[in-house]
């Protein structure tokens, strides 16, 4: 579990930055001046949420020996 605080960004030049940058990391950085156009496009649209860790919680289920 993660405890965060979000930046909400709403001008289109920084959400175009995010998608920009999410389309080069699943897409590759030669997606073409295409993806770039409707990247524009969409960003006029959407917002951008940027996630800042505070806390995490983790736990381990096999010390419950089958029983929940």
């Amino acid at each position: 579990m993660f405890e965060t605080t979000a930046e909400l960004y709403r001008d289109t030049d920084q959400v175009a930055a995010l998608g920009a940058d999410l389309v080069a990391r699943y897409a590759g950085p030669d997606a073409g001046i295409e993806v770039n156009d409707a990247i524009l496009a969409q960003a006029r649209k959407r917002v951008g949420l940027r996630f800042i860790l505070g806390r995490t919680a983790t736990w381990d289920h096999r010390k419950l020996g089958g029983t929940y």
